[in-house]
């Protein structure tokens, strides 16, 4: 069997060529295709409609099967609408006909020589560019495709462009045919059929014969590695369940959620759908990693439903809980299951917090942060939330994607294991089997040699052993110390909590204890700064406060890092000054309340009554978020926040340069060392 292709057609010189498809394109196809190659192929500051952009098209993974919804095909290219990286996808029978050619892309850039209109035919013999008949420039796309089908919608597909395309309209859809010949499907986002205008392409035709061959076969041979997620319940699902385990492929099976699950079963094409349905969840719940057959997300993630159903009846439903997700789209599913299933009738009580939230997601998180606020409850997330949260009131960890490594699984079981009011314990709920990591001899070191006992001595007769006081002579369990003092190099000790196994990791990769990595940071931080003087100096302006903070992040001290060593060293409440200060030069760490108590006299010297009222309010966001809200990036939020618009600022307080003269420069008293009589 051939390899699948990728079609490249340059318009400057009018050549055609096909190369076999890159081993890195083996499990893209669709959307994820045409953007890699967008990404990789296209200036992202070219002219969208310029010799540079490109116009990809490819077919998904399944298409020319049996596969639901497997016959859509994608068009990417730097939108001459919106100017950024653009698909829009189509139904119709194009994808279908490219899938059987073995075609995995089709690739067309380049600017014409001359005013010609041209056509590009794919079939079982290559790939052509033709001048297009005089007569078709100027039609509509249904005159079109009924000019390029010659009556026979079975063996061709077209995607073409009306007079919008050639006229390079920025909303201009490419249009596709249906299986009955008419153009009723459009890729219609993004402009992308202006760019075809400009290219002077009015259509694609794609012949594969009208292909009689054993087509579900053929595509999965080109696609070995896939997993797949069927219904085989269905006329089309069951062909496609038969040919796929008649080439190996691991199949997944897929029902709806209210349906019973007894026992695991097998698949086999006998079974009614009544056989079908009774299904294991152990198999559903491996759905979201796989390739799903239909494109529509509720079905790829119907597993989720039953395994939330499960937490939100278990859950006391007023418990701060994340939820732990395969991809952000997961994640997204899984919110709005949540949401359907909550008691609250708040619309806020469960969200997601990915990448795609934006600064929304940050908002969202800040709240959920605040031990005060009981909204948002519940949030939901892929990657984002694994490090680097301080949120000390999450009752349940919910894991709903493999955790791979050990680091990866303890910095997510981290996530409960803050202190609270009235917490005694977390609980983790796992659908993925990752408790398995418990077991890992990596999850709490080696175990100790047992400490042989002592025998007690003294005491005559029957009765226990009394010591003084009325005490038995019993020995009690000693009491695992709460706190460990570390000896540095300068001679003087710090003192951390030991209440808790921390585990760090050096920049190899290998574990440390707390001591071992306080003892590296304190080794560490003279190639920083030389002094008190300087580190006060480097921490009192924003811009090399974030260059020093990048800086340790380098050497492995993160956020994340220096969070926990702050909580170590009973300073949650401190600035992560405090933090430097207490490991390089055994200062006593001290509150922000304490902080801007005692410096505000100081901070706010030489300002007007109006610049201390925002201050006044920049130093209470300290107070309760951190030092964070000092970095520069914060100051229109803040604005906004105090006075409703960046404008109504200006107006109280000066220009926009003058409020930041004021907000960075309050900022070195606060951490100097003078303070207020």
């Amino acid at each position: 069997m051939s390899s699948p292709s990728i079609i490249r057609v340059d318009l400057s010189g009018l050549s055609v060529s096909r190369e076999d498809a890159p081993s890195e394109y083996a499990l893209l196809g669709g959307r994820a295709l045409t953007s890699h190659i967008v990404g990789q192929e296209v200036p992202p500051n070219c002219d969208p409609l310029g010799a540079e952009n490109k116009l990809v098209m490819a077919p998904g993974l399944l298409g020319g099967t049996a596969a639901t919804t497997s016959g859509r095909t994608s068009f990417g290219a730097k939108s001459p609408l919106t100017g950024g990286c653009k698909e829009a996808n189509v139904g119709g029978t194009l994808g279908h006909r490219l899938s059987r050619l073995e075609i995995k892309a089709v690739v067309i850039e380049g600017a014409p020589p001359d005013d010609v209109w041209r056509i590009l035919r794919i079939d079982s013999d290559g790939a052509r560019l033709e001048p297009a008949p005089g007569d078709l420039a100027g039609l509509g796309t249904y005159d079109t495709v009924a000019r390029l089908l010659d009556g026979d919608p079975k063996a061709k597909s077209v995607a073409c462009i009306g007079p919008a395309g050639e006229r390079q309209m920025k909303a201009a859809s490419i249009a596709v045919n249906d299986p009955e010949g008419r153009p009723t499907r459009h890729a219609a986002r993004g402009g992308l059929g202006a760019l075809m205008g400009a290219m002077r392409l009015k259509a694609i035709v794609v012949d594969d014969g009208g292909y009689g061959g054993d087509s579900t076969k053929t595509i999965l041979g080109l696609n070995p590695n896939l997993t797949l997620a069927v219904m085989p319940y269905t006329p089309h699902g069951r062909e496609l369940a038969e040919e796929a385990q008649a080439l190996g492929f691991e199949i997944l099976l897929h029902m709806p959620m209210e349906d019973a699950q007894p026992d695991e079963g097998q698949l086999t094409t006998d079974m009614d759908e009544a056989q079908v349905r009774a299904l294991t969840s152990q198999a559903l719940e491996r759905i979201p990693q796989a390739v799903g057959v239909n494109n529509h997300m509720g079905s790829t993630f119907t597993a989720s439903a039953k395994s939330m159903a499960l937490f939100m009846d278990a859950i006391d439903q007023k418990h701060k809980s994340i939820v732990f997700c395969a991809t952000q789209a997961h994640a997204l599913a899984v919110r709005d299951l949540i949401n359907e299933m909550k008691e609250s009738g708040d619309p806020n009580y469960c969200v997601r917090v990915t990448a795609d939230e934006g600064e929304l997601g940050e908002q969202f998180l800040r709240t959920f942060q605040d031990n005060e606020k009981t909204i948002p409850t519940i949030l939901t997330t892929s990657r984002k939330l694994s490090t680097g949260l301080d949120a000390r009131n999450i009752r349940n960890i919910v894991l709903m994607r493999p955790v791979r490594t050990m680091i990866e699984f303890k910095q997510i079981i981290g996530r409960g294991t803050r202190l609270f009011d009235g917490k005694d314990y977390f609980t983790v709920y796992d659908f993925v089997k990752a408790y398995e990591h418990f077991n890992d001899p990596e999850w709490d070191g080696e175990p100790a040699e047992p400490v042989p006992a002592t025998p007690r001595t003294g005491g005559a007769g029957p009765g226990p052993d009394t010591g003084r006081d009325g005490d038995t002579g019993e020995d009690e369990t000693p009491e695992r110390p709460k706190k460990i003092k570390i000896k540095l190099s300068d001679g003087k000790e710090r003192t951390i909590q030991h209440m808790m196994s921390t585990t760090f990791w050096s920049p190899d990769g290998k574990p440390m204890s707390a001591a071992e990595f306080v003892e590296r940071l304190f080794g560490d931080l003279p190639d920083l700064f030389r002094n008190e003087d300087e580190l006060r100096e480097l921490w009192g302006r924003p811009d090399t406060r974030k260059v020093l903070l990048a800086s340790l992040a380098e050497k492995g001290y993160g956020d994340d890092q220096l969070s926990e060593i702050r909580r170590m060293i009973d300073a949650e409440k401190s600035d992560l000054y405090d933090v430097l200060a207490y490991i390089a030069f055994a200062l006593t760490p001290m509150s922000r309340e304490e902080r801007v108590i005692t410096h505000r006299h100081q901070a706010f010297a030489g300002y007007d009554e109006r610049q201390r009222e925002f201050l006044d309010f920049v130093l209470d966001q300290y107070i309760r978020e951190g030092v964070q809200e000092l970095d520069d990036e914060k100051l229109p939020n803040l604005l906004e926040l105090k006075y409703g618009a960046v404008s109504d600022a200006v107006e109280r307080l000066g220009s926009v340069s003058k409020i930041r003269e004021v907000f960075v420069g309050f900022q070195k008293h606060l951490y100097s060392r003078k303070v207020a009589a």
